[in-house]
């Protein structure tokens, strides 16, 4: 023992030094990311708010961005320069989830952020995919279609309207304490804006408080829609984003609706990018 504790103090030494050095790289992966998110969302709420106007026909979700950004002069080099955003942003959250580098704990509450943030990670390299696919030619279907095609397949397993019960009711569950951090102004608590002024605080911190209620009432509706499909048994229920935002510009003064959704989302992606600059990380 005396001689192996030596050469196991040796190997946690050099861990340790490892990792501090790729720290850095890994604080840049998260800041990336996070401006690669806000940029999608911002462009998600642009084109949702050029439907009210009769600019576009109806409003997309993240498949619809991505298609427009491909479809710019720089389209490739954009979509590419997302693509390895999404990817660093779901190593970070993985990162985060599995070695807690802000020490968030082991607590139940704890827990359930953190394999939220491992499952979010997951989703992130499914965003860099779909994006690879519209690089590379490769047809893609819109998020509405995925929603019912998935929906579809959990529903025809004999637990799956559970399965498809449970996951709306945890998107309900996320929507709503958004909303409720939005409006209670519980951002993100290592958001730190010292060195900005006071009014300049002001402005960002409400900029970011409507962004996050306005993405928790879209990502809410989102949830209800996976119930009634579950509840009814009926896939075409269920929506994505892109559907959700449909919905909310089909009902009464939906247009009005709509453009406030439209510009949250502008905002959310804002707040994404705030983050981005202003987040204390901690990365290993």
């Amino acid at each position: 023992m005396t001689e192996l504790s030596p050469n196991l103090h040796d190997a946690s030494d050099h861990v340790e030094h490892v990792a501090k050095q790729i720290s850095p790289f890994i604080e840049r992966f998260a800041r990336f990311g996070f401006a690669a998110k806000g940029v999608v969302y911002i462009v998600i709420g642009y084109l949702a708010a050029l439907a009210p106007v009769g600019l576009r026909r109806h409003p997309t979700g993240v498949h619809g961005a991505l298609v427009t950004l491909l479809r710019q002069p720089v389209g490739t080099f954009l979509l590419m320069t997302i693509a390895f955003g999404f990817a660093t942003f779901g190593i970070w959250l993985i990162i985060r989830a599995l070695a807690d580098p802000e020490h968030e704990g082991r607590s139940w509450k704890a827990i359930s952020l953190r394999t939220g943030w491992f499952f979010g990670g997951l989703t992130h390299f499914g965003l860099v995919i779909a994006a690879l696919h519209l690089i590379l030619g490769y047809a893609t279907r819109d998020d509405e279609r995925e929603a019912h095609d998935w929906t579809a397949t959990a529903l025809s397993y004999p637990l799956g309207r559970w399965i498809i019960a449970g996951v709306g009711v945890g998107i309900l569950i996320y929507g709503l304490l958004q909303i409720h951090h939005g409006l209670l102004d519980q951002l993100d608590p290592r958001l730190a804006l010292r060195e900005l002024s006071n009014a300049a605080k002001r402005w960002i911190r409400g900029v970011c408080r409507f962004g996050m209620t306005a993405r928790g009432v879209v990502f809410g509706l989102l949830g209800v829609f996976l119930m009634r499909a579950a509840y009814d048994f009926n896939a075409r229920e269920a929506r994505g984003l892109s559907g959700t935002l449909r919905a909310i510009a089909a009902e009464p003064h939906g247009h009005l609706f709509l453009a406030v959704a439209a510009f949250g989302l502008i905002a959310y992606g804002l707040y994404m990018l705030v983050l981005g600059r202003y987040r204390r990380i901690t990365a290993l």
